[in-house]
Order: structure tokens, then sequence, then C-alpha cells
């Protein structure tokens, strides 16, 4: 007969107690990309989400915005790492991260503007010590770049 504690199988209280530490190792951000009417050239405009530890964020901003969407390491990231949108003039999509409480995830954001060449205003870097303000965060996409706000 299984042991009961207040008439729970015993198997639904470690079930319950293991799925709570599951959940307790990753938290959820949640991202709303707001465009303006004309990005891009009135062009689709590619942006990645790419969630990355310390040690592989060097390589990926050292590839760059420019020649990310066409680089072999992005091919190699698996979907739990990388977000592919496109977004059109105008729009708004929300996009849910899970992002490790470790504090070694990085998330870099990645737009590939046809018109714009500073690569600062194509990309977003968050740091893991900045999660907990872009909970509920906006990624402004302008026709002159990105811009994040929480």
């Amino acid at each position: 007969m299984m042991p009961y504690y207040k008439n729970i199988p015993l198997q639904i209280i470690i079930l319950a107690g293991i799925l709570g530490i599951i959940i307790g190792c990753v938290a959820q951000v949640k991202l709303v990309f707001h465009c303006e009417d004309n990005i891009n050239q009135g062009l689709l405009l590619p942006v990645d989400i790419i969630s990355v530890s310390k040690g592989e964020e060097k390589s990926i901003l050292q590839i760059g915005p420019d020649a990310w969407f066409e680089s072999e390491y992005r091919e190699t990231l698996p979907d739990t790492k990388l977000i592919k949108l496109a977004l059109n003039n105008g729009a708004i999509q929300e996009v849910k991260i899970d992002v490790s409480r470790k504090n070694d995830e990085i998330v870099i954001i990645f737009a590939d503007y046809r018109d714009v060449i500073e690569q600062d205003a194509q990309q977003i870097i968050i740091y893991p010590e900045k999660w907990r303000g872009y909970v509920k965060g906006t990624v402004m996409v302008g026709g002159e770049g990105l811009l994040i706000k929480n």
C-alpha cells in the first residue's frame, strides 16, 4: 500500500516537488516588438532572438548582425536557443523567452536591416543581471534601429 499524506499519494507529492524545482530554474520573459510604420524600406525585417552562455557571446558578437543571418553558426543553434521573427511595418508581436536562472544566460537580439549600417543600432544585448528589468520589455523597432524599454 502506498503511503499517503493527508489523502494525497506520495508519488504525486514527489512529482509536484520535481516540477517545482524544474520551474524554479527557468524564468519567462515577455518581449513585445513594436514596429514603426516604415521600417526596412517596406521589406520584412528578419530579427533573431539568441539565448547563449557567456562563453558563446563573444563568438556571436564578433559575427555581428550583418553577417549573422547567413552564418553557419546560426544554422547550428537549436530551436531552444534561437527564435526567428520576420517583422512588418506597423506590426506588434509578443514573444515569450525562457531564460535560465543560473545567471549565465545572455540574450542577443539581431536585426537584419537593409539600410542601417551601424552595428549597435541593429543589436540589443541583455545580460543576466538586467533580466529582472525586462520581465515585460518593449522592443521598439524603428527605421533607424532597435531600442529596448522596460
